[in-house]
């Protein structure tokens, strides 16, 4: 489980950073909703590539959009948005 932190540093919903079938790059998701990604992309298990290399874009994007400015990234640091 990845924890996400809002943008007034509390603590935020629990996030999942997964990876989608035959995608290349990792995605975030709910832990309430792990099936599909914040872009509304179908997910396939939860990923080991970190984030912050090379994170979906548009899930970002839509991560920031409602107040999520950082998570927790799969090496255990912070990765901002």
């Amino acid at each position: 489980m990845k924890t996400s932190h809002q943008r007034t540093g509390e603590h935020g919903p629990d996030i999942l950073i997964v990876d989608t079938q035959g995608g290349t790059r990792p995605h975030l998701a709910l832990l309430d909703d792990p099936y599909l990604t914040f872009c509304g992309v179908e997910t396939s298990g939860p990923s080991r590539t970190w984030f912050g290399l090379t994170g979906c874009k548009r899930c970002a994007t839509s991560a920031r959009k409602i107040g999520i400015a950082a998570i927790t990234d799969v090496d255990g640091d912070m990765c901002l948005l």
